[in-house]
């Protein structure tokens, strides 16, 4: 599964851009502000049904226009997504509309730029959403016990903000919300578990030793029922007028070998490379499980990372199978880490001033 045609238009500082390539491994050069990244979120928004650098529809919208657009030609498939000023997602796929989440199972994408610090000095949610975007694509009913478990959980602390919550009512939304907990909580262990063994075998993290373990969200870590923390913490949940406990505040632990957390001990390169690493355990987990591997965007490698690490990371993915597109100051120096075969199939185009400009010879 492959990109093969790619068209953006009024996408922040991009008027109009297209790029055509039948090649795996798509390197976009440029100088700073020139709208490398943008290519990326104009990608991203097609997959992923969403901006990785903002939620606000506006900002994505160059300046003068109503609108921006991306399409994208996909095997036969033909994908489009737009954003209005007020804000309204449209996602088609051959002229059909899609839903989110219908768009993101057909199209898995992977992100790999600096927001990867967060797996180690971010909150927990990002630990959450990375655990879950495995989950959601390989677990096809994780989506529907996730949905079920937010609306109990919504429903249950509606009825906390009450100054006199009813008993029974809470009883009702226990009852619904304790088995989705459960199921969420089984899947994720599982996932994670089979995450460590994964990352224990890639040569990335060698000598990192690096350890993984799951807090999902509730007291009696590895003995005490959902439903029965529920019950213990009623309490305390009615004194504080929201549910305190639960899957909604799991957290996925990462720690180095008798030296405590590795966000404390990790320099910056070592967490970059590892925070790689770990999604790229990710990707492999799930291209292997898939008919069609997922696609791979990768912003500004080079950032925090030596040339011997670099290579190490690019040929890392080559071993993978997925479509990347990659974004680098300089882009002929990336390319010349590549393995000769990747090399000689590779394809690069500039950015220069919001245009997509392919070198004669685009071959690095």
């Amino acid at each position: 599964m492959r990109i093969t045609e790619l068209e953006l238009a009024q996408l922040r500082n991009i008027e109009r851009a297209t790029l055509e390539t039948d090649s795996p491994t798509v390197l976009i050069g440029g100088p700073n502000a020139a709208g490398k990244t943008t290519l990326l979120e104009g990608i991203y928004l097609l997959l992923a049904g969403r901006s990785f650098r903002t939620r606000e529809a506006t900002k994505l919208i160059r300046t003068g226009h109503q609108n921006c657009w991306a399409t994208a030609r996909i095997g036969e498939a033909f994908l489009g997504a737009s954003r209005s000023a007020d804000g309204r997602p449209v996602h088609r796929l051959n002229a059909a509309d899609l839903s989110l989440a219908e768009l993101v199972r057909h199209f898995p994408v992977m992100l790999l730029d600096n927001s990867v610090f967060a797996l180690f000095e971010g909150p927990p949610q990002y630990r959450r959403q990375l655990i879950d975007w495995g989950l959601f694509h390989v677990k096809h009913a994780f989506y529907s016990q996730w949905r079920h478990y937010r609306h109990a959980l919504k429903q249950r602390n509606a009825l906390l903000k009450n100054a006199s919550p009813d008993p029974a009512q809470i009883d009702v939304w226990d009852a619904k919300l304790a088995p989705s907990g459960e199921c969420i909580d089984r899947w994720r262990t599982a996932y994670i578990a089979d995450l460590s063994t994964h990352c224990e075998q890639s040569p990335l993290l060698d000598g990192l030793n690096l350890e993984f373990s799951y807090a999902r969200g509730w007291a009696g870590e590895t003995t005490l029922p959902f439903a029965a923390a529920l019950r213990q913490a009623r309490q305390r949940d009615i004194r504080q007028r929201h549910t305190g406990l639960g899957p909604q505040h799991a957290d996925l632990r990462i720690t180095v070998t008798e030296a405590g957390k590795a966000g404390d001990r990790l320099s910056r390169g070592q967490k970059k490379l590892a925070a790689f690493a770990v999604k790229l355990e990710q990707l492999r987990m799930y291209n292997r499980q898939s008919p069609a591997p997922a696609f791979l965007l990768v912003d500004d490698i080079a950032a925090e990372l030596d040339t011997d690490t670099q290579r190490c990371i690019l040929r890392y993915i080559e071993t993978l199978g997925s479509q990347v597109f990659m974004t680098s100051i300089e882009p002929e120096r990336l390319a010349a880490l590549l393995s000769p075969t990747v090399q000689a199939q590779a394809r690069m185009f500039h950015v220069k001033h919001g245009c997509l400009v392919q070198p004669a010879h685009s071959n690095p």
